[in-house]
């Protein structure tokens, strides 16, 4: 009896301690290149904030795959809602700079959901922000803009890594080095 009386009081005083310690901000990292992690940028630094149905056209791999969902980005939080052809959601994911989550019953996702929300952010985050972060780990951020054009470059010394453009409300991401691309349509302009 007094040992179990003792492993309670042990097991209760542990979880008293973890409850009371503060949770460590994590620092969510996504490779880029093989040497190159990307931090993800706080949602504050999103830039225009976005709440729009996207429809999205990935190939990977040789094979393809069409999701339609609802992005919202402001500057509290990176909502991604997929949904089915009755737009019901059916998976979420969620980051809000301390931690991302992707919860889903129906859909399991190929990726860590971290490299969705840096494919993300190299869209549509800020420029200035970007080419902040992506110079601090010794890689190169062009933006060029026309009137009727985007382009977002990232480099690794010579070699192009990701190009993204957005031409009259669709938005061709390209990575070259994983060799996997997407098409994503929607308000684009806004």
């Amino acid at each position: 009896m007094n040992l179990l009386r003792v492993t309670l009081t042990f097991l209760v005083a542990l979880y008293a301690c973890n409850c009371a310690t503060k949770p460590q901000q994590k620092i969510l990292t996504v490779p880029i290149t093989n040497h190159a992690a990307f931090h993800l940028l706080p949602p504050l630094q999103s830039g225009t904030p976005v709440d729009m149905a996207q429809r999205i056209l990935g190939k990977y791999n040789g094979h393809e795959y069409t999701f339609t969902v609802w992005t919202i980005s402001n500057a509290t939080m990176l909502s991604i809602t997929l949904m089915n052809d009755m737009g019901n959601g059916i998976g979420e994911l969620t980051y809000t700079g301390n931690s991302i989550a992707y919860s889903s019953n129906f859909i399991t996702l190929p990726v860590r959901p971290e490299y969705i929300a840096a494919d993300f952010q190299l869209c549509f985050y800020d420029i200035g922000a970007l080419s902040t972060a992506l110079k601090k780990i010794g890689l190169t951020f062009i933006f060029e803009k026309t009137e009727k054009l985007e382009i977002r470059r990232v480099f690794d010394g010579e070699n192009i890594i990701i190009e993204i453009k957005k031409i009259n409300g669709t938005l061709f991401y390209t990575n070259f080095l994983r060799s996997y691309n997407y098409i994503i349509t929607g308000d684009l302009n806004a």
